[in-house]
């Protein structure tokens, strides 16, 4: 492999895992200090039960895209690809949520989430769950022997929402 292309992909595995460790810390601040001063993100109120399923999610959202950064790390791209799509992706459970045709009439806790979701957060947690749909389908068209770094600016992409969303609300 060309050396040149071997810094370039470094340097974006090493940004991708950067922008992780960022939302990694902006979520933990914002649970850490939930009363404290001078933070601007909107609180979002959600009854006990359901603060307790949200940041579940939050954490499965995590071990998903350090499972997706193991297998692009491994260039298995299909693992990527089936990772993205079933558990960040518009196809997963957890999109549900964030989907504008959730409609009020649904049942269950995603549709109770969607209720008390400030439309904001919705509309980011929709765009990350479509960046990792965009995800899926970038890395299931590659093979083993491409140039991962597509996969790479497409897993960026999703990290992004994430940090996006994280540095504007916090939840109690």
């Amino acid at each position: 492999m060309n050396p040149c292309r071997v810094r370039r992909l470094c340097a974006v595995i090493f940004s991708s895992f950067l922008l992780g460790a960022v939302s990694v810390t902006v979520l933990a601040a914002g649970h850490a200090a939930p009363d404290s001063g001078g933070d601007p993100r909107q609180w979002v109120t959600f009854p006990a039960p359901m603060v307790q399923h949200h940041l579940a999610h939050m954490r499965e959202h995590l071990q998903a895209l350090g499972e997706i950064q193991t297998a692009l790390a491994a260039r298995d791209y299909l693992r990527a690809a089936e990772l993205a799509d079933t558990r960040l992706g518009l196809n997963s459970p957890m999109a549900a949520v964030c989907k504008p045709a959730m409609s009020p009439a649904a049942a269950g806790m995603p549709a109770m989430m969607a209720q008390l979701m400030p439309e904001g957060m919705r509309t980011i947690g929709f765009q990350m769950h479509s960046a990792a749909s965009e995800l899926a389908r970038v890395a299931s068209g590659l093979h083993p022997g491409d140039d991962p770094l597509p996969a790479v600016a497409a897993l960026a992409d999703v990290t992004r929402q994430c940090i996006a969303c994280h540095a504007a609300y916090r939840t109690r």
